[in-house]
């Protein structure tokens, strides 16, 4: 890992005009309490309701000039409290419990690669722009505007209306709003964003179908140490970007991308589902004020902040075989992949080795108290202080570089220092069994020793001479009192 010189993951909390999360559709109402789509889906925790909001004042504007031209700015009404809010629950006010201010989880990674900014609505999921041209976002970083979080007590849920219309207001002369319209009575809603709305039962009929899709999508999996009863599975998904519908009507973008994983045991029972919204991490919205329509470059650069090309979660699965199916939509095309997903069970108490993740891309990792500001959920796939992005698709060009990731647990490591740990690597062609490459026993080193015993590794694999095709990965585990593990497998093509 000393080779390696990882670029930076970096958090701005500096005011911007506007910053749009997980909205389906983003335009502004030139009026006082005017309300519009925008911030992160509503949720409902502990029986609270909790909706996120924005607030600016059109009529009050500022210029910036930090992008290298003038750019008049909405500006942001600050100070609000919860007297200041009306909330409508299908038409009924609610009596507000609290107001919260918070900043949403949006940042800017510099990787070995590029630069892209990825941004986090749900707590385990990430959602990533495509590589950003050079012109984007090459100051000093992101414009993030507070979020204000309106808590109250919904009335009792009626069985036939699972899903509620949302109106927020708020005491204040030309102050626009904007806030989600919608939530949904389902059983997980801060991890399945789109259950029981409209969109997520065609995304349901179409993960379900045999249909192809309109655009390609490509997914990895593999799973991790986790609790007695779990382990955690670490999904991964890429898509174009450039296949996904988007519509603007003058300087206003309207996407809607979203995602849907659902999980099928060997009885083909249901075990688990996700589901996400994209999150908009910028949007030009009204701070434009120069002629219509807006200029091509400009909507070129807003596109690429704002719709993503992958996606990543985490969920947890008991061992086992699985069969995992993943729609991506826009809202009008469908794009779909399935893929067997393993589980493996691990000794609790014996030297273990996880599933291995394949990377494309790292960065040195952010402080914990930065992490918390992205996905809180999230457990970053971290080996000595480098963070690895798992590829969502497993083709790789020779340009590229391959990393694996992997981690060992070993409990012996708990109590001495007197048992080493190592690791050999090797390659086969997928189809003949062939072997390409062997590594020798190779030493774990970490500059921290875990509390848990789980060691992460990250290793480099050389493409240089593969020849197009496709191949296996095998790495296995041992220690220096003769332990090892099973060989840990996966797959990759060389393009």
């Amino acid at each position: 890992m000393s080779s390696y010189l990882p670029p930076t993951v970096a958090t701005n909390k500096r005011l911007a005009l506007l910053l749009f999360l997980s909205g389906t559709v983003f335009s502004t109402v030139a009026s006082a309490q005017a309300q519009t789509e925008g911030p992160s889906a509503i949720r409902v925790e502990s029986q609270q309701v909790v909706v996120p909001v924005f607030v600016v004042d059109k009529s009050d504007v500022r210029i910036a000039r930090e992008r290298g031209y003038l750019e008049e700015l909405d500006t942001e009404v600050t100070g609000l409290a919860a007297k200041d809010f009306h909330v409508f629950e299908d038409g009924i006010e609610q009596q507000i419990q609290s107001v919260a201010v918070d900043l949403p989880r949006v940042w800017d990674v510099r990787d070995n690669v590029s630069h892209h900014l990825e941004s986090a609505c749900t707590p385990r999921g990430i959602w990533a722009s495509p590589d950003l041209p050079p012109q984007i976002y090459s100051g000093s970083g992101l414009w993030l505007m507070h979020v204000y979080l309106i808590s109250y007590v919904p009335p009792p849920a009626s069985p036939v209306r699972p899903c509620h219309r949302i109106k927020v207001k708020v005491d204040r002369r030309r102050a626009t709003v904007y806030a989600r319209e919608e939530y949904c009575n389902t059983k997980n809603e801060l991890y399945d964003a789109v259950d029981g709305t409209k969109l997520g039962k065609q995304m349901d009929d179409y993960a379900d179908s045999a249909r192809k899709g309109k655009f390609f999508v490509s997914v990895q999996a593999s799973s991790f140490f986790g609790d007695s009863a779990a382990n955690r599975v670490d999904v991964s998904a890429e898509f174009p970007s450039k296949a996904l519908s988007r519509e603007w009507n003058d300087n206003k973008l309207s996407a809607t991308i979203a995602v849907l994983g659902i999980v099928y045991n060997s009885d083909k029972a249901l075990a688990a589902r996700f589901s996400d919204i994209a999150c908009h991490p910028s949007i030009l919205g009204d701070a434009y004020r120069g002629p219509l329509p807006l200029p091509e470059g400009d909507r070129n650069n807003y596109e690429f902040q704002v719709i993503p090309g992958h996606y990543e979660t985490q969920l947890d699965l008991p061992p086992g075989n699985y069969d995992l199916k993943l729609v991506v939509t826009d809202g009008r095309k469908f794009g779909r992949v399935e893929a067997p997903l393993r589980v493996e069970s691990f000794d609790q108490d014996s030297l273990a080795i996880s599933g291995i993740i394949l990377c494309k891309r790292y960065f040195r990792a952010p402080e914990a108290s930065v992490q918390q500001e992205r996905a809180p959920q999230y457990v970053p796939l971290v080996a000595n202080g480098v963070e690895f992005t798992p590829a969502g698709n497993t083709r790789f060009k020779k340009s590229d570089g391959l990393l694996s990731y992997f981690e060992i647990r070993e409990p012996l490591l708990a109590g001495t220092e007197a048992v080493k740990l190592q690791f050999q690597m090797r390659v086969r062609d997928a189809k003949t069994g062939e072997l390409k490459s062997e590594t020798d026993l190779l030493p774990v080193e970490s500059a921290i020793r875990p509390e848990n015993s789980v060691f992460p590794v990250a290793k480099k694999i050389l493409l240089d001479k593969l020849l197009p095709g496709s191949y296996r990965l095998e790495v296995q585990a041992s220690n220096s009192v003769g332990e090892r593990t099973v060989w840990r497998a996966a797959f990759f093509g060389v393009e």
